[in-house]
């Protein structure tokens, strides 16, 4: 009897400590923070106890098939999290896997087989619960006289109503009483900066972190419930942004430049007042921002084509003269960047798309914002699409890779009404048998797209969305094109690989710049290049070209930037054309959300510089860049929003209550410019101001 009440005991516990198991086993493999481990273990409970509602009351054998089923499901949602993880960097909660399903996943599976053999160890420990519950015997409740008696058992044996209705309030108690106790616990002073687990409790962004510090499970529940209620998510308090007055020049100086602010007419005042919170809310925070002015590139390439182009997991540190002439070149001319960055976000390539073609910053969770705003027709006014369609230009866009991410829907509500990637009127490289080839090569892209657009009768604006940098990094078919000129360079085999999908993308410019002259146009084109994200799975790769330590890739997949050196993203942007013989030299710092308002300053487009969270890089204002983790960097130093502190740049000497002042004041803007974008989308805001 002894060993039956064991057995039985266990049974009625396996479930919540098979919760436990996997949250521990999931934050061992992701290397994350591990003072919060009793705060993710006691809201664990809290789920197990939710999973064990119908459990408890069953017995024998439905109590066993239950079990088994229950213990499956939790291994599978921690497995499946934890690979797609592990390859794509996001986690896939019930609001995205609609995304996931459509971003036709099974297109990785190389990626997928070699990842689970790569993970098989921790696949075992995370199945170890689901074996134990497999080898457990049946609950069995029967009393020994009605065994005696041999009585027909069944499930019900044993188990009355009154013991069911125990079972199951027992299984409620300790559902909710866990469940409090972690609400209690969130006040706690847990350390790990200004993302608390308290404020990531009620946030419906910062995924990663929430799965850090609350817990997959929990992440998962409140995703649930942020979808099925967005409107509790708080907006920002404006109220103790400070404004900034307007310095008087010590006497009026002539200038025929025309400096006045890019603002357009628009009524923020009365939006201000709208009864809907979000709409009054954005118009508030919009009219404290100080506009950017116009300068001295303001239309400085009036009419001219756009050529843009989101290099897929791009690094300007395999930037070489030798090797990739063609990015050394377009990089060290016109306008080169001295210190611009690429920040990882949720999403990876969608985010950096995002950035790059919305000039918004994501939000960091489902859904992600670009796929988003296709989704809901959102007006993205400012957008190039949208702006240069209006002129009569020819918007077209191209993607050597599968439709993911809604990219279709997206790209035809930014403008791109020709739209073309792999299956649909993409030519593209198959193999002997008719497949398509993976990756597919940027310069094949190229080389057979130019004439699609290149001999208009009118201006054209092209889009293209590379895909050879894909990880991973190893010896692709692209790749070996480039692996005797790598022969002689002292590098490991996977930086080699690595390095030779740069490559790629270098030849794939020199088309485009060779197509362009030919058809007489390369000196009124605008080339813009630049990369949607760092190669995430390969921070070591980027710390043996570059020579320094960033860190490990599990830091960059986890967006754990409180050990991550942020100077990981530092970048190359490309803004180039054929007609600038001068070059013009950017020391601020600078990021992707900057790109959209500067090339409509360079295009003489009209738009209002306070209702885009970027701001114009060739003007007179200060550069900010904001990481995932709300850290920032701005001309005067960097904040780490983990520690809380603010290291000045070299040569800057600020007393400790101006830092605090200045800190307080950069965090309130960095919230305000991260959660413009979810509001935006939300309420199509630029619809309301320019078309309401």
């Amino acid at each position: 009897m002894k060993k039956t009440r064991i057995n039985n005991l266990l049974s009625y516990m396996i479930i919540p400590l098979a919760a436990v198991w996997s949250e521990i086993a999931i934050h061992f493999r992701m290397q994350t923070e591990p003072q919060f481990c009793p705060l993710y273990i006691v809201f664990a409970l809290s789920a197990g106890f939710f999973f064990s509602l119908i459990h408890a009351v069953l017995n024998g054998k439905a109590e066993k098939t239950v079990r088994i089923i229950t213990l499956f499901l939790i291994w599978l949602i921690f497995a499946a999290e934890s690979v797609g993880y592990l390859i794509l960097q996001e986690y896939y909660p019930a609001s995205s896997l609609g995304t996931a399903a459509e971003n036709r996943l099974y297109d990785y599976l190389d990626i997928i087989i070699s990842t689970v053999k790569q993970e098989t160890v921790y696949l075992l420990v995370l199945i170890v619960p689901f074996i134990i519950g497999c080898v457990l015997p049946a609950r069995d409740l029967i009393s020994p006289k009605s065994k005696k008696s041999g009585k027909k058992r069944n499930s019900a044996d044993g188990l009355k109503t009154g013991k069911r209705i125990v079972a199951l309030i027992c299984a409620l108690l300790f559902m909710f009483g866990f469940h409090y106790l972690g609400k209690w616990m969130l006040a706690f002073d847990w350390g790990g900066g200004d993302l608390t687990p308290e404020k990531l409790y009620y946030m419906d962004e910062n995924l990663e972190l929430q799965e850090e510090r609350l817990g997959l499970l929990t992440m998962l529940r409140l995703d649930i419930i942020h979808t099925l209620f967005p409107d509790t998510v708080a907006v920002p308090d404006i109220s103790q942004i400070p404004e900034e007055a307007e310095p008087e020049p010590a006497e009026p100086i002539p200038d025929p430049v025309d400096r006045s602010p890019h603002v357009m007419d628009v009524d923020l005042d009365s939006l201000s007042e709208s009864s809907n919170s979000k709409v009054a809310w954005l118009a508030s925070y919009m009219n404290t921002v100080k506009p950017t002015k116009k300068n001295d590139y303001t239309g400085m390439f009036n009419g001219y084509n756009v050529v843009f182009l989101s290099l897929e997991a791009f690094s300007g540190a395999a930037i070489s003269e030798e090797l990739t002439p063609t990015l050394y070149k377009l990089s060290n001319e016109c306008f080169v960047f001295n210190n611009f960055y690429t920040p990882l976000y949720y999403g990876s390539t969608n985010a950096g798309e995002c950035q790059n073609l919305l000039g918004l910053y994501p939000k960091q969770g489902s859904p992600m914002s670009l796929q988003e705003s296709g989704r809901l027709g959102t007006n993205c006014y400012f957008s190039l699409g949208p702006q240069l369609s209006k002129l009569g230009y020819h918007n077209i866009g191209f993607h050597n890779g599968w439709e993911m991410y809604d990219r279709a829907e997206t790209m035809w509500n930014l403008g791109y009404s020709d739209w073309y990637y792999l299956a649909n009127g993409l030519k593209a490289e198959k193999t002997a048998s008719g497949n398509y080839k993976w990756p597919q090569r940027d310069t094949f892209m190229i080389e057979n797209t130019l004439d699609m657009y290149v001999n208009d009768s009118v201006p054209f604006n092209a889009y293209y969305m590379t895909i050879s940098g894909h990880t991973p990094y190893s010896w692709s078919w692209v790749a070996l094109q480039y692996k005797d000129e790598l022969a002689d360079y002292d590098w490991s085999s996977t930086t080699k690989a690595y390095v030779a999908t740069v490559m790629e993308v270098d030849r794939a410019l020199a088309a485009l710049l060779k197509g362009l002259e030919e058809a007489g146009q390369l000196d009124r084109t605008l080339i813009v290049a630049v990369a949607d994200h760092i190669p995430y799975t390969g921070v070591e790769i980027l710390g043996e070209l570059t020579g320094n330590y960033y860190g490990t890739s599990d830091m960059a997949r986890n967006c754990n930037e409180r050990y991550l050196d942020t100077e990981v993203y530092r970048n190359t942007l490309i803004m180039w054309t054929g007609s600038m013989k001068e070059k013009v030299e950017i020391n601020k710092v600078c990021t992707q959300v900057d790109i959209l308002p500067t090339v409509l300053n360079l295009l003489g487009l009209e738009y209002d510089s306070r209702m885009l969270p970027g701001t114009d890089m060739l003007s007179s204002d200060p550069g900010l860049v904001i990481f995932y983790s709300k850290s920032w960097r701005s001309d005067n130093g960097l904040y780490n929003s983990f520690t809380q502190e603010f290291t000045q740049r070299e040569g800057l000497h600020m007393s400790d209550e101006a830092i605090q002042a200045y800190v307080d004041k950069m965090n309130k803007i960095v919230e305000c410019k991260r959660d413009m974008t979810q509001l935006i989308l939300q309420t199509d805001f630029y619809d309301l101001v320019f078309s309401g």
